[in-house]
C-alpha cells in the first residue's frame, strides 16, 4: 500500500486488529535488499508465509509536502526500512515492537527473526 493510504486503511480496520507493517522505499537499496533477500531468507528459515501477514508500506511516492520528521512524530521511527507492530486502541494508534535500520546497524536475518518472536509470529523450536 502507499504511505498516503495508510492512515485511512488503519482507521477502517477493526479495533485491536494487529498490523505488521514494513516501511520501505522501492528506490532505496537497503529496502530492496531487505525485501528481496532478508525476507526470503527468513521465510525459508522459519517457514512463515509473508502473503497477507506483513503489510508493505511504500514510501517511494510520498507527496511533495511529506517531511521525514513525520516518520518520527507519527510512527516513532527515524528512518526506513523498518518493521512495526501497530493497532488502533480506543481510536488511537498504538505502536509496539519496532525494528529499524539505522546508520549504525542494518536489519539482519537474526534481528528480523527476533522481532518475529517478540511480536508472536514465530516460536523458535530449536
Amino acid at each position: 500500500m502507499t504511505y498516503a493510504s495508510l492512515d485511512e486503511y488503519l482507521k477502517n480496520s477493526p479495533e485491536s486488529d494487529i498490523h505488521y507493517l514494513f516501511f520501505y522505499n522501492e528506490n532505496d537499496a537497503d529496502s530492496l535488499y531487505i525485501r528481496n533477500t532478508i525476507l526470503t531468507t527468513v521465510e525459508n528459515e522459519t517457514h512463515i508465509g509473508w502473503d497477507g501477514l506483513i503489510e508493505i508500506v511504500d514510501l517511494s511516492n510520498v507527496s511533495d509536502d511529506f517531511h521525514p520528521s513525520e516518520l518520527k512524530d507519527k510512527w516513532n521511527i527515524n528512518d526506513y526500512p523498518a518493521f512495526l507492530q501497530v493497532m488502533i486502541v480506543d481510536g488511537e494508534l498504538q505502536i509496539d515492537h519496532i525494528l529499524v535500520t539505522t546508520s549504525d546497524e542494518a536489519i539482519t536475518v537474526s534481528k528480523l527473526i527476533t522481532w518475529l518472536e517478540e511480536v508472536g509470529l514465530y516460536a523458535n523450536e530449536d
